[in-house]
């Protein structure tokens, strides 16, 4: 370890961060609770459920509710094992069907086209690179489609209450297909959650300068107590379905 500090993360505030001490999104925070590189599409997180929490974040307009969505970062961490083709169909039809009937005609014409194709049967293909092209454009058409949907339901009345449905409806979308039930009606409380949540932040170069990066770990020992059992929960249930253990986040003792 050649440098380490603890940051106090302002959370939650829009778009991407260089470094915690400028902030961080929700995806950000997300990323530090396994502990890794600092960013907004952090391997932990399946690319299209980190678009539409990126999404949520960014086109939610107060800073109370924007806060609020801290209680599903937990529950965003999918370990790695959601991407691919996996989530590109079941989360553009549920960012689909949200933007259907909000939008004019031209508009829910593509939707809908963009819906039918990533819920179609996908031809087998025998090359890798054809299945690697195939598997980026099933994801980017479903990422268009929940950045889309995010955008429509920031324009309606109650946007804010939207855009946390369609995120934790994202989310339930993931647990689905792990297998595993929906988010608890409590998780969606109005609790208030802190502005700022520490950060271990070290400074990591494996290769040289031109390596270097952040590496983060939320120090789960002071966060509040409703984000804290709800990693400890989703750490269980990643440990279940992999059957090993995710690494502890629980630093506070480490000598800085």
């Amino acid at each position: 370890m050649a440098h380490a500090t603890v940051v106090d993360v302002a959370v939650l505030r829009r778009r991407s961060h260089p470094h915690p001490r400028r902030g961080g999104c929700l995806v950000e925070v997300a990323s530090t609770l396994p502990g890794g590189v600092w960013t907004d599409r952090p391997a932990c997180v399946d690319p299209v459920l980190a678009a539409a929490a990126r999404a949520v974040n960014d086109h939610t307009r107060s800073d109370v509710a924007r806060r609020r969505l801290l209680v599903l970062a937990p529950w965003l961490v999918t370990g790695g094992r959601a991407g691919g083709d996996g989530t590109a169909a079941p989360l553009g039809g549920l960012a689909g069907r949200l933007v259907l009937g909000r939008v004019d005609g031209p508009t829910s014409a593509r939707v809908a086209a963009s819906v039918a194709t990533l819920q179609a049967a996908p031809v087998q293909v025998r090359w890798p690179r054809w299945r690697r092209w195939r598997r980026w454009r099933r994801q980017r058409r479903a990422v268009g489609l929940v950045r889309l949907a995010a955008r429509v339901l920031s324009r309606g009345p109650d946007a804010d209450a939207a855009l946390f449905a369609l995120l934790a409806g994202a989310v339930n979308v993931t647990r689905d297909l792990d297998g595993l039930p929906p988010l608890d009606a409590a998780v969606a409380s109005g609790e208030d959650l802190p502005q700022m949540l520490p950060v271990l932040v070290e400074v990591r170069a494996p290769d040289g300068a031109e390596s270097m990066y952040y590496h983060c770990t939320a120090l789960t020992d002071r966060w509040p107590a409703p984000l804290r059992t709800a990693w400890q929960a989703r750490m269980r249930e990643l440990a279940a379905s992999s059957g090993v253990r995710p690494a502890a986040t629980q630093v506070g003792a480490h000598a800085l």
